[in-house]
């Protein structure tokens, strides 16, 4: 997608999925599901910011339902969380020298609206910043020595997802294309959402 997914496109998703609002939180915590800062300080009035707070599961599962809404005519593609290297493809496309991301040295105190005027060359934006963003593989151990970023041995199960990207409360020096961190699929901090990919089944 272009853009991470805004609190707009979320709301769509819990109105149809009501067991991932928030009044249900204890259930999804007891379900190892997401932690308990999940779906907070979000006001979604606000409906072009990028939701945060959101759990690798949730993003997960917002995927598996937009997959529901895809045309007949799209029935042989399926949509889902990008894995590391399909991730790192489009941050390189987007990458133009030219696009404009969001740091710490932006002044930012949160995530920024989405905006066009912040995409690279092939038109998506905040790749780099704003938001870390989930990615659909698990990190692998040997990951960063033999740069299957965990599509090599897609059996293999770990104990934390991939995130990339960086985020408004990193430092721009701090964060390339390249750098790779992780979390607890159950976490949720107002530094991650997600974004995700359509590829063909």
């Amino acid at each position: 997608m272009e853009k991470e997914i805004t609190r707009n496109d979320y709301s769509l998703f819990l109105d149809e999925n009501p067991n991932w609002k928030i009044e249900n939180i204890n259930k999804l915590i007891a379900g190892n599901l997401v932690s308990k800062d999940y779906l907070t300080s979000q006001d979604f009035t606000k409906e072009a910011k990028p939701v945060a707070n959101i759990s690798w599961y949730a993003a997960k599962a917002y995927c598996e339902w937009l997959e529901t809404q895809l045309p007949d005519s799209m029935s042989d593609f399926k949509i889902k969380l990008p894995s590391e290297a399909e991730w790192e493809a489009a941050a390189r496309l987007e990458d133009s020298g030219i696009a404009k991301h969001i740091f710490k040295e932006s002044g930012a105190d949160s995530a920024l609206s989405a905006d066009f005027t912040r995409s690279g060359k092939s038109g998506v934006y905040d790749m780099l910043g704003n938001l870390w963003e989930w990615n659909e593989n698990w990190v692998f151990p040997t990951d960063s020595v033999n740069g299957s970023f965990g599509l090599k041995d897609n059996k293999f199960e770990g104990v934390e997802k991939a995130v990339r990207g960086g985020s408004w409360a990193n430092s721009e020096s701090d964060i390339k294309i390249s750098t790779r961190g992780s979390q607890d699929p159950s976490w949720c901090t107002p530094f991650l959402g997600f974004r995700p990919v359509m590829v063909k089944k």
